[in-house]
């Protein structure tokens, strides 16, 4: 299988057992050597994007529309593409989940866990060995001897996500998708992971996505973010753009919940909770919570517009120039 150069996702919904959208019409797109964020609040869809493209939905959820395209060839993202889909999980897409903990066989040594993910890749003997010399060292963890003999539970919780990272390289995927790879981590683990992160993008040249709720984090490894809230796409473009000059009044307010040392004021949460799907109206979907909101706010969705200096899907953006805080003080 030809190494894919570009990951685009278009249209993709997907539904819950009631058959409201959890995901309404996302688009994203990733190029090898690029870090991209996903941020938004819990509840926003960031973890369904991910194994919707990995085709790792639980039963309750439903793909109904969407494509992947992978350098060229393009896959269908509902049922109908599974069977067509199972040969890019490994190989093409790597997945690094969420809790450690709950994801590594706790009766099972990490080096046993390594093997076994080779053998079902069809890779024994030497050739295995320096995959798994490689692939940790590429997470950081050189010192295999102190990391393959040991049980999940014998590592540290920063140890367990670098271990993650390294069984997802294993089969050497072109692109890496993180969910929340840093959750419950100490803030100096936290930047490990996430030079570990750096590191696979620049110097293997792979494409990796981290899912956060922590935009202070996606800022620093991030190149490119997304913004995901209820479902949709609010605001995209280069993370320096998007963390310092937003346009959308929810990405500005998830920026002003950032604290920084020297700070006199206390972060100001956002009103309200993310809508649970099926309870959104027709308009913005972010409307309901908006400070700046207005009648064709609630009757009509905004798209993905390009307004300088990238895009947002908002009906009265920010004006970029301005500070987040103080626009968001200007009520209409």
């Amino acid at each position: 299988m030809s190494k894919g150069g570009s990951l685009a996702v278009s249209g993709l919904t997907v539904v819950n057992e009631s058959g409201a959208a959890v995901l309404d019409d996302v688009c994203f797109a990733l190029r090898r050597g690029e870090r991209v964020g996903v941020i938004g609040e819990s509840g926003s869809g960031k973890s369904v994007l991910l194994k919707a493209i990995l085709g790792l939905l639980p039963g309750s959820l439903t793909v109904t529309r969407g494509t992947l395209a992978i350098d060229g060839g393009r896959y269908a993202l509902t049922k109908d593409g599974a069977k067509a889909r199972e040969a890019l999980r490994g190989r093409v897409l790597g997945y690094v989940p969420q809790d450690p903990l709950a994801s590594l066989t706790p009766v099972r040594r990490v080096g046993s866990l390594a093997r076994e993910t080779l053998r079902a890749a069809r890779l024994v003997g030497t050739v295995a060995k320096a995959r798994i010399a490689a692939s940790f060292r590429a997470a950081g963890l050189p010192d295999l001897d102190s990391v393959l003999p040991k049980y999940p539970h014998q590592l540290s919780g920063g140890m367990r996500q670098r271990a993650l990272i390294a069984l997802a390289l294993l089969t050497d995927p072109d692109f890496v998708l993180c969910d929340e790879a840093t959750t419950a981590l100490d803030v100096l683990a936290q930047r490990r992971v996430v030079e570990t992160l750096t590191d696979i993008a620049r110097r293997a040249g792979k494409g990796v996505v981290l899912v956060s709720h922590d935009i202070a984090l996606i800022s620093e490894m991030a190149e490119t973010v997304y913004v995901l809230y209820g479902g949709q796409v609010l605001e995209y473009g280069p993370a320096e753009d998007v963390t310092t000059h937003a346009l959308h009044p929810y990405t500005a307010a998830l920026c002003d919940s950032i604290v920084e040392l020297g700070d006199e004021h206390l972060p100001q949460p956002i009103p309200g909770e993310v809508p649970d799907p099926g309870q959104r109206g027709a308009g913005c979907v972010f409307a309901p919570r908006c400070a700046r909101v207005q009648p064709r706010c609630r009757q009509e969705r905004p798209v993905l517009a390009a307004r300088a200096p990238h895009e947002a899907a908002c009906w009265f953006p920010l004006d970029a120039g301005a500070g987040s805080a103080a626009s968001l003080a200007e009520l209409p």
